[in-house]
């Protein structure tokens, strides 16, 4: 008999066998529904509230609230809701438990800015963008007797978004010895190493000479700091180093095969990409010994990195996709995938583990096509879940067990375990069961925002996948229309209709996760890409060619390992696959640089929304998916209108929207079976939710939470102390920079500034932009720029391209060049038309307040920063602030010698508190209460200098900066009140007299 012959009668063999075990409606498929919440998964969402609650009381608590509002009716019994009450409180004291604590004090030596000699063991080696490694050391210590000297003298002040930051490393003087151990470092360092000449293993010593600082991110109102994100992990200092500028001596390689073996295999794959051979990667493997350190600091053999080109984007990406290793990847082109929705491809999750699982389920159809007869003793899906096991488990151990891998694989592992057991509709329940498994295992999960956008993807898939199954039946009905006219078309015809379903199936799929994530993607990001369609395009290709060439390479590269004798072929093998899988991906990348050309990629700065905002957006949804879902019936079938095997995406048949139902496809016929007494038993614990339950309460909380922010940024002067509208002032924390938002009486935005200093970072984008957005439209009545410094300047530009701004101006000054032609650009793109500024003229703000231009004069010919506008914020004719930019003395000179006007409760110093700036008689005509500098923690340039803090504290006049303050905030509730000053950290910020 024929092979395909053989395989139609085990199929009907099968579906006899389950016909005659359950019944014709154990495999009768009606529409979809959700099964209704068991009692523990709302205990669990209560005890992820509690997780939450330790670190941000209000939205943990809040949180609770809302979930216990949603679910209060089908909480059974009082017993229930104390058991609500008891996994709170056991999550808030679980994540109080296990959150690292900071140190009382910082090292004085951490403090001083100076290059110290430090010893270590590495605890994680990551590859980070930009050819950088990371590297996380544990167990450190300042080395005495050995000094280290910093002949760079260049400026390392850069609290990137990482938040390891940027410095100038030190070089461990020729025949130095180390000396003891000194002082240890309370807590985890994180070494950024661009360009380096070494690639080292987990658990190896390092003695190098670094520039250790506190880990100290941005602090504003509503962003993301990124000493949070270290602190989490342990880490509080951090490091930067640039290639051979530093010499690290590295002790004894660990031995570790599993290490070496990872080693080996990047290294043959980087090498088939067409990179640089790694000359010990597979010494490493084989001999899995240390080695000796050489006069240069590197050991004779293991771990020496590619110094060569980088690689092409493509096989970039291939290397990323296979180890997690971002090492070869461009930053901006990052960003560019971001910006078209494509950033998760890049980030080793559920989607890869899910390709990888796919390979699985393939492997599993060609040994059924094979041997057919195996579906009679193994069904097709548990062959499946058995085949990817092994995939999924080597793929964790190639991306080093990285934290978004693993969850991955436990929610995988959940869903592979309810399918062994024969359930069908496991998205949701699996869901429960691996976050049940992580948060369980690692409390502090819950802060991590990787596995709150996992989570909220998958249930936004299973929760609105009912909504979507209403569109079934026009499917079917279309289907049926067309039946005759695909049958006289052929093969052909079916095989289009089959693939427009397709198509349709992973949009909505799509667009139920891009529903799910909106609120988490606008705040994390500050954008939303509005071309996720390109999803349909670029998501097949990377399943069915990237990935499977990938990993088809990859095995031959690991096969040239265990077959030597056929090194060369396999390795030659492993090129081409290799290369192919890196050719595909430059043709996406082709594609998407035509489709930006034509304008069919577009991103859009938007609100970043308040915590209350999404807990009430989310509440909104799971309402609207109850609405479609009623009332759901177990996997078997046995009552309701649910459906013997119908999951979230509505799609009985598994035909109409295959991509959402992956992990929730019928029961293959065969394995359909009687539940068994004990999954009945479950199933009668199910809560059912009762049709006439009331939900309208918990609606109206939905929408009071999602609506009652942004009205109250309407009224952003409606505070306990202030009866009506205000001016408000921050100073935004930009790090060595400055930029700062005025707003008026009415409501009225003004940005003087942007902040920016280095090249390669976006603060723009990554934190001026952020900070504006938060709970507030992108959108701005005028920008200013003091002078065109790039510390002032480049943060701008972000704000002028994707900002809606009334007006723009300036001193007239331009930047020069690169940043020149960059901000030609952004004033091209904005579209309106640029506003010279000189001394006498006045900017109203609405509500009696204005910016009173003092600096500088018709004709001045200062240069530079004494050209710096010089503005007065005043509110019906008292004033207010005084914001020098950074205007030095010939400019201060000319200020006094105008005879204006200077006086103001608060001084902005000029240029960042510079000692070129030093000017008691500014000070004293002014007579401000507060002085306030813009200024990087411990930054390169020592602002504000020692002379000008002396000079304050003369005057009496305190000073509070954003280095230690975070952003700050003075506020006017009436033109004749006292200042208020809020800082985003707490320290002490009292105004003077």
């Amino acid at each position: 008999m024929p092979r395909r012959d053989r395989g139609r009668a085990a199929d009907r063999a099968q579906r006899a066998a389950a016909h005659s075990v359950a019944g014709p409606r154990a495999v009768r498929l009606p529409e979809a529904a959700i099964s209704p919440p068991l009692v523990w998964h709302i205990l669990l969402l209560a005890y992820a509230a509690g997780l939450t609650a330790a670190a941000a009381p209000w939205p943990g608590a809040v949180g609770a609230a809302l979930v216990w509002c949603l679910s209060r009716t089908l909480l059974p019994s009082r017993l229930s809701h104390l058991l609500y009450v008891f996994c709170f409180c056991a999550g808030v004291f679980a994540a109080s438990a296990a959150l690292p604590r900071p140190p009382a004090a910082d090292p004085a030596w951490t403090l001083s800015r100076e290059v110290v000699e430090v010893r270590g063991v590495v605890r994680r080696v990551e590859g980070a963008p930009d050819r950088s490694l990371r590297l996380i050391l544990r167990d450190v210590r300042r080395v005495d007797g050995a000094g280290a000297e910093d002949g760079t003298g260049a400026p390392d002040e850069m609290d990137a978004p990482d938040g390891t930051g940027a410095g100038a490393p030190g070089v461990v003087p020729e025949g130095a010895t180390g000396g003891g151990t000194g002082e240890p470092l309370p807590g985890g360092l994180v070494w950024t190493w661009r360009h380096p000449l070494y690639r080292p293993a987990p658990g190896q010593e390092v003695r190098v000479a670094l520039r250790v600082k506190p880990v100290r991110g941005f602090a504003n109102p509503g962003t993301w700091d990124s000493a949070d994100y270290w602190a989490l992990r342990g880490v509080f200092y951090r490091a930067f180093s640039n290639g051979g500028r530093v010499h690290p001596h590295w002790g004894s390689r660990p031995a570790s095969a599993l290490w070496d073996a990872r080693e080996a295999l990047r290294a043959a794959v980087v090498h088939g990409l067409g990179g640089p051979a790694e000359n010990d990667a597979a010494a490493s493997k084989v001999a899995g010994s240390g080695g000796t350190e050489n006069d240069k600091g590197a050991p004779e053999s293991g771990g020496a990195l590619e110094s060569g080109e980088a690689l092409g984007r493509g096989a970039a990406v291939v290397v990323a996709l296979l180890f997690g290793d971002r090492f070869f990847l461009d930053r901006d082109e990052m960003l560019r995938m971001g910006h078209a929705s494509l950033a998760h491809t890049l980030a080793l999750s559920g989607l890869h583990l899910g390709m990888v699982v796919g390979l699985g389920a393939l492997a599993a159809w060609a040994v059924g096509w094979l041997w057919p007869g195996v579906y009679l003793r193994v069904a097709r899906r548990r062959l499946a879940v058995l085949a990817a096991a092994p995939l999924a488990l080597g793929y964790v151990w190639l991306g080093q067990g990285a934290p978004s891998l693993v969850r991955a694989a436990v929610m995988f592992a959940a869903w592979g375990a309810l399918l062994l057991a024969g359930r069908s509709q496991v998205l949701l329940d699996g869901l429960f069961a691996a976050l049940a498994a992580i948060l369980l295992a690692d409390p502090l999960a819950a802060l991590d925002s990787g596995l709150r956008m996992s989570a909220a993807a998958v249930a936004g898939i299973a929760l609105l996948g009912p909504a979507w199954a209403r569109l079934k039946p026009w499917f079917d009905r279309a289907r049926e229309r067309d039946a005759g006219r695909a049958v006289k078309r052929g093969a052909a015809a079916r095989l289009a209709a089959r693939t427009g379903q397709w198509a349709v199936g992973l949009l909505l799929v799509s667009l139920a996760a891009q529903f799910a994530l909106l609120p988490l993607a606008a705040w994390n990001f500050g954008y939303v890409s509005l071309a996720f369609w390109i999803n349909l395009l670029w998501l097949p290709v990377l399943g069915l060619a990237i990935m499977p060439l990938a990993v088809a390479g990859f095995l031959a590269a690991a096969a040239s390992f265990v077959a030597p004798g056929f090194g060369p072929a396999l390795g030659g093998l492993a090129a081409w696959l290799l290369g192919a899988a890196a050719g595909v991906q430059d043709a996406l990348f082709g594609l998407l640089a035509h489709l930006e050309a034509a304008g069919l990629a577009p991103w859009c700065a938007v609100l970043r929304p308040h915590w209350a905002a999404g807990l009430g957006y989310w509440g909104l949804l799971v309402l609207l998916a109850a609405s479609f879902a009623g009332r759901g019936a177990g996997p078997y079938g046995s009552s309701g209108s649910g459906s013997a095997g119908s999951g979230p995406s509505g799609s009985g048949s598994g035909k109409a929207f295959p991509a959402s139902t992956s992990l929730t496809a019928p029961v293959p016929a065969g394995s359909a079976r009687p539940a068994p007494p004990a999954f009945r038993a479950s199933q009668a614990s199910r809560i059912r939710p009762s049709r006439s339950a009331p939900r309208a309460g918990a609606a109206l909380l939905c929408l009071v939470l999602l609506a009652a922010p942004s009205l109250a940024a309407l009224w952003p002067w409606a505070t306990p102390w202030a009866t009506g509208g205000g001016v408000r002032l921050t100073l935004l924390d930009v790090g060595q920079g400055q930029a700062v938002l005025l707003e008026g009486p009415d409501g009225a935005r003004v940005l003087l500034d942007g902040g920016g200093l280095w090249p390669g970072f976006d603060v723009g984008a990554a934190v001026t932009g952020p900070a504006l957005a938060w709970n507030r439209p992108p959108r701005l009545d005028g920008v200013l720029l003091s002078h065109p410094d790039s510390d002032h300047w480049r943060g701008l530009e972000y704000v002028l391209r994707r900002f809606s701004v009334g007006w723009f101006a300036s001193n007239g000054d331009r930047p020069r060049g690169e940043d020149g032609e960059r901000y030609d650009e952004a004033l091209a793109e904005w579209g309106g038309e640029p506003r010279v500024l000189t001394a006498g003229e006045v900017l109203p703000l609405g509500g009696g307040a204005a910016l009173e231009v003092l600096h500088p004069a018709p004709g001045f010919a200062g240069k530079d920063n004494d050209r710096s506008l010089v503005l007065r914020l005043t509110w019906r004719g008292r004033g207010l602030a005084l914001l020098p930019g950074d205007v030095e003395r010939a400019g201060l000179l000319a200020l006094l010698a105008s005879g204006r006007d200077l006086r103001a409760d608060v001084l902005v110093l000029p240029h960042h508190g510079a000692a070129s700036s030093l000017s008691p008689e500014l000070y004293r005509r002014a007579a401000p209460r507060l002085a306030l500098a813009s200024a990087g923690f411990l930054n390169y340039f020592g602002f504000p200098a020692a002379l000008v803090t002396e000079a304050l504290r003369a005057a009496g006049v305190p000073l509070r900066t954003t280095a230690d303050a975070g952003a700050l905030t003075v506020e006017w509730c009436a033109p004749d009140a006292a200042p208020r000053l809020g800082a985003a950290r707490p320290v002490a910020v009292a105004a003077g007299p």
